[in-house]
């Protein structure tokens, strides 16, 4: 269930870019932080899984990348 969601969640950014003036890099990067936040809520709530360094690596490189597209 929560590919699909963020699947759709994902053709509305891309609709949004184009439609909006909203800059695909950044739509993209929305996308990715989402999918960092929702595979983590899912993972808690029914596999019962603990951050691991690789969600902080991951969290991280995706928070630079915000970054760096607003300074833009």
């Amino acid at each position: 269930m929560s590919g699909i969601a963020l699947n759709i969640l994902a053709i509305l950014l891309w609709q949004y870019s184009s439609k909006y003036n909203i800059q695909f890099q950044l739509a993209w990067s929305i996308y990715l932080s989402l999918s960092l936040l929702f595979g983590y809520i899912f993972g808690y709530l029914f596999e019962r899984n603990r951050l691991e360094i690789n969600f902080y690596i991951g969290a991280a490189l995706v928070i630079g990348g915000l970054i760096i597209l607003v300074k833009k």
